[in-house]
């Protein structure tokens, strides 16, 4: 059962005065790696929430934007933060020598 994708605006609150839910069931073999990387990626969000760094909020924030993005754009943002840490590393490696 994988609910990692799974945020507090799905959830439903249940009490006595719910008679009746939606049920929808999907079943999919995930392939070993993506299995391995939700797995990571959650008990790294279990750790900085035990550290005190992150909350419950931020990580629904976190999974709302890569589920909802587009993924162009987000790969983009990535590779545009990849070049401006190497160019930062360089300039700061140029001012020491």
């Amino acid at each position: 059962l994988n609910e990692f994708w799974l945020t507090r605006g799905k959830k439903i609150p249940i009490n006595e005065t719910v008679m009746e839910l939606p049920l929808t069931l999907h079943f999919r073999c995930e392939g070993r790696i993506k299995w391995l990387m939700v797995v990571q990626w959650e008990n790294s969000m279990n750790q900085q929430m035990a550290m005190g760094t992150q909350t419950d909020g931020d990580q629904d924030e976190m999974k709302r934007i890569l589920l909802e993005g587009n993924p162009v754009l987000l790969a983009v943002t990535g590779v545009v933060s990849l070049l401006h840490t190497v160019f930062d590393f360089l300039a700061f490696k140029n001012d020491i020598s």
